[in-house]
């Protein structure tokens, strides 16, 4: 057999983020709140990093309490301040005005389907366990632990023993619940649930057979390989197939998202602009204060080295202070141009 040594050459273009970089797009994804939170948690981590001190503005404490606010101060405390007062209204009369209307909250997932359950025949015993079992669903519906752990959970901390055939009824009866899909193990599970809830129908029972034994190979979009095992032509499968799509994978992501909670976010934004005449002026709004390096560590950090102490000990506190000081200066560097990016934006 002869060998043979080949050499080939190749050229590829692959492009990588240093961790600087990737540093400095998680704080530009970060809105103002977040922003704040980070500088908070970076202040609190790191010593070499501090507020700067902002000279006080000249005419800062001067009188400027406008004639509202002496009206106000009138009234010994704001119990005693007429509604009329804080109201404002500055439309014509021939615009729409519109009152806000309170709006019932629909509640937790488990508070729906506990809700649900206490409806119906349950006996407490079993609306206990009920309960449990639904404290183990995760946000989107799904059941988060095997049914032997539900079982050991349910005797060691509650002291419950249940036979696992019972465990399984009362697992049922909350998988029968509102909306069809939760209490699912599974996505291929929670997709069974509801097509199960479904009026029959023969696109509904291809769509269930598709779901219940070849739910991999439709995962794969094996289409072709599909309409030959199951024996049906391309347009029912398409059919199957929108049925299929049109089913909710997280049935429980839509208990708890009531118009209350659309009326009760507030959105925060990142920019002030005004503009009066030609003159635009774009502001940040956040509270980001100015920071700057401690001044203790602005030298090379002796002032935290005694004269007593081995070499390496200084040493180590050398590296110590000199690593906080560069992440500091970093972070205030990222800051910067964080500010400048979202100007240029």
């Amino acid at each position: 057999m002869k060998g043979s040594l080949r050499l080939s050459l190749s050229q590829k273009l692959q492009q990588r983020l240093s961790p600087l970089q990737m540093r400095f797009v998680r704080l530009l994804e970060m809105n103002g709140l977040e922003i704040e939170d980070e500088v908070r948690r970076e202040l609190d981590d790191n010593p070499a990093l501090e507020v700067a001190d902002t000279p006080a503005i000249e005419g800062d404490d001067d009188f400027n309490e406008s004639a509202e606010d002496l009206q106000l101060a009138d009234y010994r405390d704001e119990d005693e301040i007429p509604s009329y007062r804080f109201e404002a209204n500055n439309r014509s009369a021939d615009d729409d005005f519109y009152e806000p209307v309170a709006v019932a909250d629909e509640g937790s997932l488990g508070e729906s389907l506990t809700r649900q359950l206490s409806e119906t025949d349950i006996d407490a015993r079993d609306l206990q366990i009920a309960r449990y079992i639904i404290g183990n669903l995760d946000d989107n519906g799904y059941l988060t632990r095997t049914l032997t752990q539900i079982l050991d959970d349910l005797a060691i901390n509650a002291g419950i023993d249940v036979p696992m055939e019972h465990l399984r009824e009362i697992v049922g009866r909350v998988r029968a619940l509102d909306p069809p899909g939760v209490c699912a193990y599974d996505l291929r599970d929670c997709l069974v649930l509801q097509l199960r809830r479904m009026p029959r129908s023969d696109i509904r029972d291809l769509a269930l057979e598709i779901v219940e034994h070849y739910f991999d190979i439709f995962s794969l979009r094996h289409f072709d390989r599909l309409a030959s095992m199951l024996d049906v032509d391309r347009d029912r499968l398409r059919e199957a197939d929108e049925l299929i799509r049109s089913l909710n994978p997280k049935p429980g992501g839509q208990i708890g998202d009531s118009a209350g909670d659309e009326k009760s976010r507030h959105i925060i934004p990142d920019f002030n602009v005004e503009v009066d005449g030609n003159v635009v002026t774009l502001s940040l709004v956040n509270n980001v204060p100015e920071l700057t390096i401690e001044s203790s560590f602005v030298s090379d950090g002796n002032s935290f080295i005694s004269v007593a102490g081995s070499s390496g000990e200084h040493k180590a506190a050398r590296t110590f202070i000199n690593r906080k000081r560069e992440d500091a200066t970093e972070f205030i560097e990222l800051l910067r141009i964080r500010q400048e990016t979202l100007y240029k934006v």
